[in-house]
């Protein structure tokens, strides 16, 4: 068993592309950033591989676990066809010793191996604040704000495009609009947008302890596909 640390995502992507389909809805995060990294579009800020954590875990029969890291975000992780090896995750916590990994967004289960194999850390969620990336989104033609009389009500994104799936998220709507339907009219829109463009599946991570935004996505037509878990390490 060995873990290779890539230095060009062209390798990496041709590497793991096939093995990241295996499951693309819930690879949506690794596989949207291995593709804009291969495509090499747009460098700007995270964007640029140059400075992305790249690596695989293999044996004699393949690669066993896929991660992949774009500073400043946490590193994903997908242990292929969801089988978690424990020599799998020490070889890749040995192989990656001296990066500073910041914390793990990934399938809940080998979140949370990950997490006690590394042996600190403190579960953490954040919304993105730096101006950027929303700007990015705008220019790009993926960030979408639902106006009621003109003022600004309720906002939504694309934030992946796969072969089949399209990621939908940033959804927000200020506390004293809330209870109005906005979020709810605004995701199925660009849902439905999505399935028109072609795309088979749409999907987003929502809260699980929230059940208001899951009584909205349940309405709209999504289902539960897995359990997620970000966790931040050496924070607090």
């Amino acid at each position: 068993m060995q873990c290779k640390i890539y230095k060009d995502v062209h390798e990496f992507y041709h590497a793991t592309y096939d093995v990241l389909m295996r499951h693309e809805a819930q690879n949506l995060v690794p596989l949207g950033n291995v593709i804009i990294g291969h495509e090499g579009k747009d460098k700007s800020e995270w964007r640029d591989p140059a400075n992305w954590l790249m690596a695989t875990v293999s044996d004699a029969r393949g690669i066993l676990l896929s991660a992949v890291m774009t500073p400043p975000y946490k590193i994903t992780l997908y242990a292929t066809d969801n089988i978690i090896r424990p020599d799998a995750l020490g070889c890749l916590i040995e192989g990656i010793k001296e990066w500073a990994v910041p914390g793990v967004m990934t399938e809940k289960a080998l979140a949370e191996a990950f997490y006690a194999a590394s042996e600190y850390g403190k579960t953490q969620m954040s919304i993105p604040q730096e101006a950027g990336l929303y700007l990015h989104k705008i220019a790009t033609g993926k960030f979408f704000v639902l106006e009621d009389n003109g003022r600004p009500v309720s906002m939504a994104g694309i934030n992946k495009e796969m072969q089949t799936v399209v990621g939908v998220g940033f959804v927000y709507t200020p506390p004293y609009e809330r209870g109005k339907g906005y979020a709810t009219a605004l995701v199925a829109q660009i849902s439905q947008l999505a399935l028109d463009r072609g795309f088979s599946k749409c999907v987003l991570y929502t809260d699980m302890a929230n059940p208001t935004s899951n009584n909205i996505y349940q309405r709209i037509g999504y289902r539960a596909l897995c359990d997620s878990r970000e966790m931040g390490f050496g924070v607090g």
